[in-house]
C-alpha cells in the first residue's frame, strides 16, 4: 500500500523526535569546554543530519525487505547489520567531510580530532538498533491495520451486493403481486385501476430511482409504504385502514430497503386478500424498553391467523437474510394473539 500523508507526517515527527535527544548526546559528547559551542553544534549537526540521511536510507531498504515477507529471524538479522553498517557509514562519512573541509580551514581541526570515529559509530549502534526496531513495530502494526481496515471494507461491499441480489429477487416479487391485482380489477373497475396504475407507477419511480441503494432510512421507507398501502386502499376500500404509530427519533434510523413494506405486503396479501377479513393495519416503531433506546422494535399488527405449515415463501426468507446481513442482532417473528397477527422485528444493539 502506497503511503498516506498522514503516515508521512507521523514518520517525520518521530524522526524528529528521536533525533532531538541524539543531537543533545552528541552535543555532550564533543567533549568542549562549553557544549554549546560552535564546534560542538557543528559536530552534532554533521552526525545527526548524516545519521538522518542514512536512517531514510535504511527505511528504503527495510520497505523493500517487507515487500518479500521475509521471515522474523531473517528481519533481526536484516536490523542488527543494517544498524552496525549505518553506525560505521555515519562515523566515516563525517570524518571524511571534516577531513575535506580542515584541508581548507584547518582552525576546524577539532572536529576531527577530537572523537574518533569509533566513539561515534559504537554511539550510533544501539540508536539505530533502537530506531530500526521501533520503524519495524511501528510499520507492522500500521500494515495490520491497514490490513484489517481493507477486510472490513471488502466485507461490506460484499455484503453490499449480497444485499442487492437479495433486493433485485424481491422487485419483482413486489411487480408481479401488484401487476395482478391491476389486471383483476381493470374488469371490475375501470377508474380505480386508472389510479392503482398511477399509484403503481410512482412507487416503482421510487425503487428504480434508488435501484443500487441496499439500504434506506425509516422515514423514506414509511413514504413508500404509505403509497403501497395507498394503492391497495383503492382496491379494498373500507376493509383496509391503515395507521402508523412512529417514534420520532427512529425516523433517521438505517434498515434494509422494502423491509418494513414486505411486513405490509404479506399482511395485505394473506390477511386482506386470501382470509378476507377487515379491520385495522396498524404500524408501530419504538423502544423494547424505554431505558434502552439503541433496541428498538417494528411491529405490525392486523385482524387474520397464522395459516398452520405454510411456507413463508421468498418474501420473508428474503427479508430475514437481509436483516442478518444488515444487523449484527436482528429478529423477525409472527405470531397472534387474541385473534391478531402480530409481525415483529426486533433490532437490538451488541
Amino acid at each position: 500500500m502506497k503511503p498516506t500523508t498522514s503516515s508521512q507526517i507521523t514518520f517525520w515527527l518521530l524522526q524528529t523526535t528521536g533525533w532531538c535527544p541524539v543531537f543533545v548526546l552528541m552535543l555532550l559528547l564533543f567533549g568542549d569546554e562549553y557544549w554549546t559551542s560552535h564546534f560542538s553544534i557543528l559536530f552534532a549537526i554533521t552526525v545527526v543530519a548524516t545519521s538522518i540521511v542514512i536512517s531514510l536510507i535504511m527505511r528504503y531498504m527495510y520497505k523493500t525487505i517487507m515487500q518479500r515477507k521475509v521471515p522474523v529471524i531473517l528481519w533481526a538479522l536484516s536490523i542488527i547489520i543494517l544498524s552496525v553498517l549505518a553506525a560505521l557509514a555515519v562515523g566515516q562519512i563525517h570524518y571524511a567531510l571534516w577531513t575535506v573541509i580542515v584541508n581548507i580551514w584547518p582552525k576546524f581541526s577539532p572536529l576531527v580530532t577530537s572523537q574518533p570515529i569509533a566513539s561515534i559509530s559504537l554511539f550510533l549502534i544501539p540508536t539505530y538498533l533502537a530506531w530500526s526496531c521501533l520503524y519495524w513495530l511501528i510499520t507492522r502494526q500500521i500494515a495490520l491495520t491497514q490490513a484489517h481496515q481493507h477486510n472490513e471494507l471488502l466485507s461490506l461491499r460484499i455484503k453490499e451486493k449480497q444485499l442487492a441480489m437479495l433486493l433485485s429477487q424481491l422487485n419483482p416479487h413486489f411487480m408481479f403481486n401488484t401487476i395482478n391485482n391491476i389486471r383483476s380489477l381493470v374488469r371490475i373497475d375501470g377508474e380505480k385501476a386508472r389510479d392503482m396504475l398511477s399509484a403503481f407507477a410512482d412507487i416503482m419511480r421510487y425503487q428504480f430511482a434508488t435501484q443500487s441503494n441496499a439500504a434506506t432510512s425509516v422515514e423514506k421507507e414509511l413514504e413508500f409504504v404509505e403509497a403501497y398501502v395507498a394503492l391497495h386502499q383503492l382496491q379494498l376500500g373500507k376493509r383496509l385502514n391503515f395507521n402508523m404509530d412512529i417514534a420520532q427519533e427512529y425516523l433517521n434510523a438505517a434498515i434494509p430497503k422494502m423491509a418494513i413494506q414486505l411486513l405490509v405486503e404479506n399482511a395485505i396479501k394473506h390477511a386482506f386478500g386470501s382470509q378476507g377479513v377487515t379491520g385495522d393495519l396498524t404500524l408501530t416503531i419504538g423502544p423494547i424498553e424505554q431505558q434502552k433506546p439503541d433496541n428498538w422494535r417494528i411491529t405490525l399488527t392486523h385482524p387474520g391467523r397464522i395459516i398452520e405449515n405454510k411456507k413463508t415463501g421468498i418474501g420473508l426468507s428474503n427479508l430475514r437474510n437481509r436483516l442478518a446481513m444488515f444487523f449484527d442482532n436482528a429478529q423477525l417473528s409472527l405470531t397472534t394473539q387474541n385473534e391478531q397477527v402480530i409481525a415483529q422485528i426486533d433490532i437490538q444493539s451488541k
